[in-house]
C-alpha cells in the first residue's frame, strides 16, 4: 500500500519530499494535472509575465524525484475516488493507498459577464496560463486589470515596469481589502499611482467590449468606458473541493482540517490552498501562501509517520509590487490598535497591530528589520514598548520591554 498525492503544487510536492525525510518507506505517488514538472507558483504574476522566454522555475528536477523514490506522474487528473478499495483513479488506471491527500490547491474565480471569453482576456492560474499572457499583449500599451488583490497588483506593477498603461478596478473601496489594513490598502495604492498606474474603485465591469472578436474596452456599472487591449481577471480564488465533497468530506469554503491537517474521514487529509484549518478560537481559516502550503505538509508528513507534529509558526505572507517588497505576519483584525512606523527618505513603511497590549500582526513595505522584529516578538510571546513602536528614533531592539 502507499500514499496517494492528489497535487503537484508546493504543497503537494514538499509533503511527498517531508515523508521521505520522516523515512517513510512505503510507495508515495504524486498525480499532478499539468504537464510541467512542479514548479514555483510566485513569478507566475511577475517575472513570468515579462520574460521574452518564460520558463518555470522548477521547485525539483527531475533526478530528485528518482532519488527519493518519489512516484511523480503528470498530466494526471483524477477523475475518481473510491474510499470503500481506497483506490483513486486516473485514466482508467487504479492507484491504492494507505492514505490520501488532497493538495488540490484553488483556482481564480471566473468573471461570468458578457464578453468575458473574447480573446485577450485572461487569467492566472497555471504556467501556461502565464505564458500565454505573455504571448497575447506583445503589442499591447493598455492593459485593464479587474481586481486590486495581491495577484492583480502584482501583474499590473509588471506590465508598468515594462510601460504599459495600466488601469485596475475593484468592487470593493480600497486595495487588498480582504487581508490588508486600511492604512497599508493607502499606503500602496499611493506607491502605485505614483508609478503611474490608474484605479477604479468601487467599480463593478458590467460588460466587456470586443472588435473582430478581440478585447477594446471595458464598460463599468457606472457608465464609464475603459478603453484596453488586454484585460486579466484577478477577482480571488475559490478552493478546489470538487473531489472532497464527492466522497463526503465537511467542506465549508474550503475542506475543513483540525490543526494536524486530519480531515473528517481518517486516513485523508488536506493541505496547503485547499484546506480551511481550524484556529484555536474554534474559528477556521483558508490560507493561500507558500509559507502555509510548505508548514501543513510538514505538518501531514509528521502525522502519517507518527512523528511529533511540528510547532506551527505564525503566518507570514510576501508580495513584490513595482520595486518594492510587501512582507506580512500574523492575522489582522479590524478592531486592532495599529501603530505605523513611516521612513520616508526609504519609502519603507510598516503597520504594528496590537491587541490586548500583544503584538498581532505587522505589515511591512521595504522595511526587513520591522518584519523580523515582529516575527521575533509574536514567535517569543515578548512584551513591546507601544509608545515608541512609531518613532524612527528608536532602534527595533530599544522596543522590547526587559524580562
Amino acid at each position: 500500500m502507499s500514499v496517494v498525492i492528489i497535487g503537484a503544487g508546493h504543497a503537494g510536492v514538499n509533503v511527498a519530499f517531508s515523508l521521505r525525510k520522516r523515512k517513510y518507506s512505503k510507495p508515495i505517488y504524486v498525480l499532478g494535472d499539468e504537464r510541467e514538472i512542479p514548479y514555483s507558483r510566485p513569478p507566475l504574476s511577475k517575472s513570468t509575465l515579462i520574460a521574452e522566454l518564460p520558463k518555470p522555475e522548477f521547485l525539483y528536477g527531475e533526478e530528485a524525484y528518482k532519488d527519493k523514490d518519489i512516484l511523480l506522474h503528470l498530466d494526471a487528473a483524477v477523475s475518481k475516488i473510491d474510499l470503500e478499495n481506497n483506490k483513486v483513479f486516473v485514466k482508467g488506471e487504479a492507484f491504492s493507498f494507505d492514505h490520501l491527500i488532497l493538495a488540490t490547491g484553488a483556482a481564480p474565480r471566473t468573471l461570468n459577464i458578457c464578453g468575458s471569453k473574447l480573446d485577450g482576456v485572461f487569467s492566472i492560474k497555471t504556467f501556461q496560463d502565464a505564458q500565454r499572457f505573455s504571448e497575447g499583449i506583445t503589442d499591447a500599451k493598455r492593459l485593464l486589470v479587474i481586481g486590486a488583490g495581491y495577484v492583480g497588483l502584482e501583474v499590473a506593477a509588471a506590465l508598468n515596469r515594462e510601460g504599459v498603461n495600466v488601469c485596475v478596478t475593484e468592487a470593493g473601496e480600497r486595495c487588498m481589502a480582504r487581508t490588508a489594513s486600511p492604512e497599508l490598502s493607502n499606503y500602496v495604492e499611493s506607491l502605485h499611482t505614483k508609478n503611474g498606474i490608474e484605479f477604479r474603485f468601487s467599480a463593478q465591469v458590467d460588460e466587456i467590449i470586443g472588435e473582430n472578436g478581440h478585447v477594446s474596452g471595458a464598460r463599468l456599472k457606472s457608465g464609464e468606458l475603459i478603453q484596453t487591449d488586454a484585460i486579466i481577471v484577478a477577482i480571488g480564488s475559490e478552493p478546489n473541493t470538487d473531489l472532497a465533497e464527492d466522497i463526503g468530506l465537511e467542506v465549508d469554503r474550503g475542506i475543513l482540517t483540525k490543526n494536524d491537517t486530519c480531515t473528517s474521514i481518517s486516513n485523508v487529509y488536506a493541505i496547503g490552498d485547499c484546506a480551511r484549518a481550524a484556529l484555536d478560537d474554534n474559528a477556521a481559516i483558508r490560507l493561500e501562501s507558500i509559507h502555509n502550503a510548505i508548514e501543513t505538509a510538514d505538518i501531514c508528513a509528521a502525522n502519517i509517520t507518527q512523528q511529533e507534529l511540528p510547532i506551527k509558526e505564525t503566518p507570514w505572507f510576501w508580495s513584490d509590487q513595482l520595486p518594492y517588497n510587501l512582507k506580512m505576519v500574523g492575522i489582522t483584525s479590524d478592531k486592532s490598535e495599529r501603530l505605523i512606523r513611516y521612513d520616508m527618505d526609504k519609502k519603507s513603511y510598516a503597520v504594528f497591530h496590537f491587541a490586548d497590549g500583544k503584538l498581532l500582526a505587522a505589515e511591512t513595505v521595504d522595511m526587513p528589520r520591522a518584519y523580523m522584529f515582529a516575527r521575533k516578538v509574536m514567535r517569543s510571546e515578548l512584551s513591546v514598548k507601544r509608545e515608541l513602536v512609531s518613532s524612527l528614533d528608536v532602534d527595533f531592539k530599544d522596543l522590547i520591554v526587559a524580562s
